[in-house]
């Protein structure tokens, strides 16, 4: 009984890590595209940079000699000290970004040797039934890669509006660009690009390893099941 519940287990985590190095294995377009987004943004926000920096300095020394001048400071000032933290703070979580997406490609290469264990302690413990196991794994897998691209392609195209505010409101906290429309939008017109690559890249990987998956699931499990009979074996332990 406990051979069949750790039989049981080791397929479901096959099953399992399969779909997670497909989810994984986008980490180097992803950091291509935030690299190129980095570029980009760089491009704008240095010379913005520059300009706040030429505005803010003539009234923040100004400020500094003549008490008056500093308790009434301008608003405009205020706005400019506002906005630089924004630009410091996008640029600070575009890199952070970039980080997690190279961290990425690491856990995927530990999912593909833990993946090969499972495979190899599968086959230690349950020779006998070790093609009708892996193909249930295979099997197993083909179904929830068709979940996974499902999901996909429910949350990330075709509701891509309401998961991207969901998800704006959360991460986003309410500040001085909140007030500014083109702000939410710009970051949603570059956001959609780029989840829609990428959940199209996972979208197409998953559909592949389904279409392999669960017929050679089922060939294997048929294949068991054909030498089980053919040759009058007991291949169930």
């Amino acid at each position: 009984m406990l051979k069949k519940i750790l039989i049981f287990i080791i397929i479901a985590l096959i099953s399992i890590q399969i779909p997670l190095i497909i989810s994984l294995s986008t980490a180097s377009e992803m950091t291509k595209k935030l690299e190129f987004y980095q570029s980009k943004i760089a491009g704008v926000t240095n010379p913005m940079k520059a300009v706040t920096d030429v505005v803010s300095f003539p009234v923040k020394a100004v400020t500094s000699i003549f008490p008056f001048f500093k308790e009434k400071k301008s608003p405009v000032l205020d706005k400019i000290d506002d906005i630089s933290p924004m630009i410091i703070a996008g640029e600070q979580k575009l890199k952070d970004a970039i980080v997690i997406t190279k961290k990425m490609t690491f856990f995927m290469h530990i999912s593909l040797f833990l993946t090969l264990f499972l495979i190899i302690l599968l086959f230690a413990i349950s020779r006998k039934s070790f093609i009708k196991n892996l193909g249930a794994s295979l099997l197993l897998n083909g179904i929830i890669c068709l979940i996974v691209l499902a999901s996909v392609y429910y949350f990330f195209i075709i509701n891509f509006d309401s998961t991207f505010q969901h998800f704006y409101n959360r991460m986003v906290p309410a500040g001085p660009g909140s007030m500014i429309p083109m702000v939410p939008e710009a970051i949603k017109s570059a956001a959609k690009d780029f989840v829609s690559s990428i959940a199209h890249l996972i979208i197409k990987k998953n559909m592949l390893s389904s279409l392999i998956g669960i017929p050679l699931g089922l060939a294997l499990i048929y294949l068991n099941n054909f030498i089980s009979k053919k040759f009058n074996l007991d291949l169930s332990k």
